[in-house]
């Protein structure tokens, strides 16, 4: 099924998240036009974290999922062992317990890719491992 026009012509809407190391990241967003559920029917999603948004490669990539294509929510995820991981990349010269990146969601039908939600991500350390 292709993405909607309506879809198609929206700006993606800002959504900051926090991440923090050891845990789990999960976060569902549904997809409406108007007050019915965007059908992703066939469609997928890709989501990443970045330095900056021109950065050439992802920090890491988040878990995608449409569970129920005509319900319009997309899951993203990043296991315990991700937000871990993710400490390697974190700048330890300005001495804080938070780091700032940036994120975004996009969802294709094979055809054409849509950005529906972007942000930044505070990542945050942990005291207790």
């Amino acid at each position: 099924m292709a993405l909607p026009a309506a879809l198609k012509a929206t700006v993606a809407a800002e959504y900051n998240i926090v991440v923090k190391k050891g845990s789990t990241f999960y976060e569902e967003f549904e997809h409406i036009d108007g007050s019915t559920a965007i059908d992703f029917t066939g469609c997928t999603g890709a989501a990443s974290i970045r330095a900056t948004f021109a950065a050439a490669s992802p920090i890491t990539t988040f878990a995608v999922t449409i569970p129920v294509p005509v319900n319009g929510t997309v899951i993203i995820q990043l296991t315990p062992a991700v937000t871990t991981a993710l400490a390697a990349t974190f700048d330890n010269s300005t001495q804080r317990e938070k780091q700032v990146w940036y994120w975004d969601l996009e969802i294709t039908d094979g055809t054409d890719t849509v950005r529906t939600v972007q942000g930044t991500v505070t990542f945050s350390l942990e005291a207790t491992y």
